[in-house]
């Protein structure tokens, strides 16, 4: 809900976009908790519903695994009678093998599966919060090497020292800030 001035009239937003695993997970966990409110016999349905999904994540790319996931969910309206842990075979396939013309998350133009994309987390001046868990490669996204990041890449800091000695020598324009004066 959002406030507007100047008579305070309530409008509502956008629902949140479902961008990743992440995302999907914590609705998915409201959505499971409503519905087993209800139907506390088939919580564990759910349950494995979510693990199917969370282990395409790591595979595909997540826009064909949130389309299955919409598609399924649709097919569950129609026939609540199924299994909810039970995947749609044919619409399995169907959805994750799809081409999408968008443009996949986290600048994923080739449409590469999430673990072969290097985490930015991991790569930046940050570790990883997620360790094994995470949905991303967690390797040098300079040299490809495991165990380290490109803040510690030794290729990029022995790339980042020349440049710094060739601006010195005056082989390379120095950095200048950008400034507003009208001088």
């Amino acid at each position: 809900m959002t406030f507007m001035n100047p008579t305070l009239k309530a409008r509502a937003t956008s629902e949140k976009r479902i961008d990743g695993p992440g995302v999907w997970s914590q609705a998915f966990r409201v959505y499971h908790s409503v519905f087993s409110y209800f139907k506390p016999q088939r919580s564990a349905e759910l349950i494995q519903h979510k693990h199917n999904i969370m282990g395409a994540a790591k595979s595909f790319p997540w826009v064909n695994v949130y389309s299955y996931d919409k598609k399924f969910r649709r097919h569950m309206q129609k026939y609540p009678e199924r299994k909810w842990g039970k995947l749609h075979q044919n619409l399995y396939l169907a959805e994750l093998n799809k081409k999408h013309e968008k443009k996949q998350l986290g600048g994923n133009e080739a449409g590469l599966p999430r673990n072969k994309i290097p985490c930015r987390r991991f790569n930046g001046k940050n570790d990883c919060p997620f360790n094994e868990k995470c949905f991303y490669n967690h390797r040098c996204s300079v040299c490809g090497q495991r165990g380290h990041g490109a803040s510690t890449c030794w290729k990029k800091i022995n790339k980042d020292n020349k440049n710094k000695n060739k601006r010195e020598q005056g082989n390379l324009p120095a950095r200048t800030a950008v400034s507003n004066n009208n001088a």
